[in-house]
């Protein structure tokens, strides 16, 4: 019987949200029979070597992992990204968002959803201040209002 030779795969999966997450579900796709699995929560994806079409398995072990698996592709040569580059450790962004406030987590999180790869930077707090400091730059929202209740 001869076997096929290994391709490399990508997997659409969704639920991650950490460097934890990339972990289980690598192990996952291992545990199903992938190899050199790196997962991907910032892209949405996990990249390994598979040597069949066959990719029900490792959808099912990824569930079972707790997260969403999406669409499987085989890659073509152009998509072939080296390992040190997976997993977050390539340092090549489409967008770089100044501020992590809830506005700039929205524009991330879309931004993601389409493809694209984000980094954000923040100096000061992550998710932003509260309403009462953070676009008015310190104007109590009483302030604002007074003027047009007078209306």
């Amino acid at each position: 019987m001869m076997t096929e030779k290994a391709k490399q795969m990508r997997m659409i999966v969704q639920g991650m949200t950490c460097e934890d997450c990339n972990r289980h579900v690598a192990h996952a796709l291992e545990s199903a029979g992938a190899t050199e699995a790196h997962a991907d929560f910032r892209r949405g994806e996990a990249r390994f070597q598979f040597s069949t079409e066959d990719t029900g398995a490792l959808a099912d072990a990824v569930l079972r992992a707790g997260y969403r698996p999406g669409t499987v592709e085989v890659l073509n040569e152009a998509e072939i990204v080296p390992p040190d580059r997976v997993g977050g450790r390539d340092r090549t962004y489409d967008l770089v968002i100044v501020g992590a406030g809830s506005a700039a987590f929205a524009a991330a999180i879309r931004a993601r959803d389409r493809g694209a790869r984000v980094a954000m930077v923040e100096a000061k707090t992550i998710g932003g201040t509260c309403v009462n400091v953070g676009a008015g730059r310190g104007a109590p929202p009483g302030e604002i209002r007074r003027p047009a209740g007078g209306l």
